[in-house]
């Protein structure tokens, strides 16, 4: 059976390439045993698929050696899909394009897995098992359209996440920078906009490979008119939030809209701002990173 191997609310498991999902029993099969392999489902689905992230190893753990010769693997689409075995106890898929010197996934492309007559070396087995799997919203526009100039807005008119889900959810976007033009047009830097209303507090997780080192800023509030503009001339240098992976990959810190600044710069301590999540990388580096935001809505 499929499950996800997660942690803390998006931290491990916004790692890249570090999304599990196996096929696990309690304890290793005994030769008297006449069970087949025991496909146990930990992961918790999202509209019954599976979540993984573009540049994500999902590994498939059997627990005990299966007949790999009787196993048939259909995977669809396969385009950008590769798999191998590891011994006769796991399975490993991955995507098989190649970006910034990383393999990835093909970008927003869903996929389903069956395995076919999975059965042990006793013969036990299970004539076939399916699950989907459906990526994480890709929301890095200068990735897939090289005309884009603008932001990736984190929020709609109605005050919901880009993907439709409620703003009470985690989001996990994904993206990639490159600093060198070393595909498409060069993308030094990600903005990402979204609407808090004070208290709100936006917790945040960004992870990327350990060799990155990139940097995340929050500026704001900003009014919604105007606020290509304001972008366009802003000097995130002083941003008064500002951090970056270094060399462990990921930072995490929460953020607090403030009632004292709403004020000062929308005239109001309950008017809704535009916050500015600015992700950047350093000269001669490129990458993919992910991204998980969580909106905390607080009483006034």
């Amino acid at each position: 059976m499929l499950s996800w191997k997660s942690s803390a609310w998006i931290g491990a498991a916004l790692l890249l390439g570090g999304m599990v999902v196996s096929l696990s029993g309690c304890s290793p099969q005994e030769e008297s045993d006449s069970t087949p392999p025991d496909p146990i489902i930990k992961l918790e689905k999202s509209q019954g698929k599976y979540r993984f992230g573009v540049t994500d190893t999902i590994a498939i753990d059997f627990s005990e050696p299966i007949d790999t010769s009787s196993l048939a693997i259909a995977i669809a689409p396969d385009q950008g899909v590769g798999r191998k075995f590891q011994g006769r106890t796991h399975l490993l898929i991955f995507g098989t394009n190649k970006t910034s010197g990383a393999s990835h996934f093909t970008i927003k492309s869903p996929f389903s897995l069956t395995l076919a007559g999975l059965k042990d070396d006793a013969g036990n087995g299970q004539s076939e098992i399916s699950e989907a799997f459906q990526p994480y919203p890709w929301v890095d526009r200068d990735f897939v359209d090289s005309s884009f100039t603008g932001f990736d807005s984190l929020f709609t008119v109605d005050s919901t996440w880009v993907d439709g889900s409620a703003m009470t959810d985690t989001v996990v976007t994904e993206g990639r920078l490159d600093f060198n033009s070393n595909f498409g047009k060069e993308d030094r830097q990600d903005i990402k906009v979204i609407r808090l209303v004070p208290p709100d507090t936006l917790l945040l997780a960004l992870t990327c490979s350990k060799s990155l080192n990139m940097k995340i800023q929050i500026a704001g509030p900003f009014a919604e008119n105007g606020l290509d503009t304001a972008l366009l001339h802003y000097n995130f240098a002083t941003s008064f939030h500002s951090d970056s992976t270094k060399s462990k990959g990921i930072v995490a810190y929460k953020f607090d809209a403030d009632f004292a600044k709403h004020f000062d710069a929308l005239g109001s301590p309950a008017a809704p701002g535009i916050y500015a999540i600015r992700l950047s990388i350093p000269v001669d580096a490129e990458g993919f990173y992910r991204l998980g935001m969580r909106l905390i809505k607080r009483k006034k």
